[in-house]
């Protein structure tokens, strides 16, 4: 009997025996690494392309008031691990305060 294809992303998410991430990594490093993308997007037909992929990858910046007044500065980033981004009050006159992992 064949096997069906997945028809939800969890089905799928459940079939994979492999860690995507990590196999990218291993492609991207027997390929040349950091060093052949840089020749690659140094090409004048690549550089858009790269721009649009840096785009992506580059966490944005949400600013606004949190508690008490204090400036609210959240990081969102497509690969971050949760939606929630990194919230930090920053003080003004001294930086951002210490994250919740004691940092």
């Amino acid at each position: 009997m064949a096997s069906r294809r997945p028809k939800t992303p969890a089905e799928l998410a459940r079939r994979i025996t492999v860690n995507p991430k990590a196999v990218m990594l291993d492609v991207f490093q027997s390929i040349g690494g950091a060093e052949a993308m840089a020749r690659w997007a140094k090409q004048p037909q690549n550089r858009g392309e790269f721009y649009k992929m840096f785009a992506k990858m580059v966490p944005k910046v949400v600013e606004g008031t949190g508690e008490g007044g204090a400036h609210l500065v959240k990081f969102v980033s497509a690969y971050a691990p949760s939606t929630e981004g990194d919230d930090r009050n920053v003080d003004e006159s001294t930086g951002p305060d210490e994250d919740s992992t004691g940092e």
